[in-house]
């Protein structure tokens, strides 16, 4: 729950070399930094944000990303605690096409 490493950890990301960043690299820093972002200002247009990335994210037809960052999205706008004490996270393959 330390939301400013986790922004740190998003710069480090975002602050690498862009020619060797994929859409899925992209898509996936800018919503797990909206995320950080909300639970630190709980201001809800992270939320919008991050809604708006997964619908990109289904667009380009990642089902299975967009479905567990949804469910991810849900568990933390309705119990906030719930990943106080989880372990069990979904991991999320990014497959990188060629």
């Amino acid at each position: 729950m330390d939301y400013e490493k986790a922004l740190e950890y998003v710069k480090l990301a975002e602050d690498q070399d862009p020619t060797y960043q994929s859409y899925y690299f992209r898509f996936d820093i800018q919503y797990h930094k909206n995320l950080a972002l909300y639970l630190q200002k709980k201001d809800t247009k992270y939320i919008d944000i991050a809604r708006n990335l997964i619908s990109s994210i289904e667009e380009i037809q990642d089902i299975q990303t967009a479905k567990i960052f949804k469910q991810e999205l849900n568990h933390l706008v309705d119990n906030p605690a719930y990943y106080k004490n989880n372990t069990d996270y979904d991991i999320v393959q990014i497959k990188e096409q060629n």
